[in-house]
């Protein structure tokens, strides 16, 4: 580290020399191996590094950001330069705009374990992606294979800032995917599934999740598009994982700053049902969101955002934090945010529906946090006598995000250790009743 942090230092030197009151840089080197097959053949091979440069540079109370793609001399000086000449131009100061101030930086943290140091080689990349698509294929009615790759990434990111902050965390990600199709007559059904995790130890089996992909497309074959009504919906734990994905988004300080977010006056009280808890950690060790410390040098927490129901914390970073009259705590973004298993299990959850709808696809961006309107195209199964019926694909779910948080109710099929393979997580979740648009 010493070498490069010697080099940024230098960046920061060179942009309060000219000009700029404070400075932060920001680099992030990756490298990274993949291999793709397609039908058991090798269709790609590919070895790359990335270096990018991020200097964001305060003049008289004004910001501006500049990127380089190299810490090549010429081409860092003409960002800073660029940088100060848009930040003094710009005709708004900012009051609530600023670096940390150096008793808030994070001066000491723990080793999350977030580096994989196994080397995967590319034979290895080769087998995952070859295993899953053979997998996946063996499934009946499934006829083409789209292809499946498998990668490895390693990443350094360094942050300085000119009040003295400096900070490297470094880590790695591997992964893979399959993408098949299913034929019957003349229908055709495509699916995907795919793994990441930190290490290479943590990833699933790829024949069980290339057999998933495959009988994800082969159980879309024969859907249909049932009628209109008002039902009971389930949403299975990667479904459910978008809805707080929304929730995060809902909370976030720069919305509700502006109040343009439906939970604008939702602190202290109950936005969802009294059995619910939500929490954010990124010092979760191995955590696919994990981060010794964030975006701004603040030292990263374990958070409850829901407690019983009841909202406790908003996602603040130094800006949203000023506007809102409160002080940052180093929880400026979702990071392994997950909510608490419930009681039940998804079969008890789905046990006394006569009639209802269990969402396992979501499609379009009909989820608005400023009204808390949500629309969406879905697909999944149908619920008939408590029991997975047939699929069901064409039609669209919608509701209030206020009322579903509030009537949701939980299941017990979730554990932190998911937190390896996902960076927002929740139970399978049912929500008592949805307008379903169909045939």
């Amino acid at each position: 580290m010493a070498k490069i942090e010697t080099t940024l230092k230098k960046v920061l030197k060179s942009a309060k020399k000219k000009g700029a009151d404070a400075a932060e840089v920001v680099l992030t080197q990756s490298s990274g191996l993949s291999a793709s097959v397609r039908e058991g053949e090798v269709n790609n091979l590919g070895r790359g590094t990335t270096q990018n440069i991020i200097i964001k540079v305060y003049v008289d109370g004004k910001s501006a950001t500049a990127t380089a793609a190299s810490l090549d001399e010429a081409r860092v000086n003409a960002a800073i330069d660029g940088a100060i000449h848009s930040a003094k131009t710009s005709t708004t100061p900012n009051p609530h705009s600023r670096l940390a101030k150096p008793g808030e930086y994070a001066t000491q943290w723990d080793d999350l374990d977030l580096c994989d140091n196994s080397d995967a080689g590319l034979g290895d990349l080769i087998n995952m992606a070859t295993e899953a698509e053979d997998a996946a294929l063996s499934v009946p009615n499934v006829t083409i294979s789209n292809g499946a790759s498998a990668g490895q990434e390693r990443t350094e990111a360094y942050l300085l800032t000119s009040e003295g902050f400096s900070g490297k965390s470094t880590r790695t990600m591997n992964g893979f995917s399959v993408s098949v199709v299913a034929e019957k007559g003349n229908q055709k059904q495509v699916a995907g599934e795919g793994n990441s995790a930190i290490f290479v130890e943590d990833l699933k089996d790829p024949v069980e999740v290339g057999r998933k992909a495959g009988e994800d497309a082969a159980g879309k074959l024969d859907s249909v598009k049932p009628k209109s009504a008002k039902v009971p919906v389930i949403f299975s734990p990667d479904m459910a994982a978008g809805l707080l994905g929304h929730f995060a988004a809902a909370i976030h300080g720069d919305s509700v700053s502006l109040g343009q977010t439906f939970l604008s006056n939702s602190m202290g009280k109950p936005v969802f049902a009294d059995n619910i808890n939500i929490v954010n950690d990124p010092t979760i060790k191995r955590g696919k969101g994990s981060s010794p410390f964030d975006d701004e040098g603040l030292a990263t927490k374990k958070a409850t955002l829901i407690e019983n129901g009841v909202l406790r914390k908003w996602f603040l970073d130094i800006e949203s934090a000023s506007k809102l009259g409160l002080k940052p705590e180093g929880i400026s973004g979702p990071g392994n945010l997950y909510m608490l298993a419930g009681d039940v299990s998804p079969e008890d959850l789905m046990a006394d529906i006569k009639d209802g709808f269990y969402v396992t696809g979501l499609m379009s961006q009909g989820a608005n946090t400023m009204t808390g309107d949500y629309s969406r195209a879905a697909s999944g199964f149908w619920i008939k006598d408590g029991k997975i019926a047939f699929p069901v694909s064409q039609v669209v779910i919608a509701s209030n995000m206020q009322d579903m948080f509030r009537n949701m109710i939980p299941a017990n099929d979730f554990t932190v250790d998911q937190m390896r393979h996902k960076g927002v997580a929740a139970p399978t979740v049912r929500i008592p009743q949805m307008s379903l648009s169909g045939s």
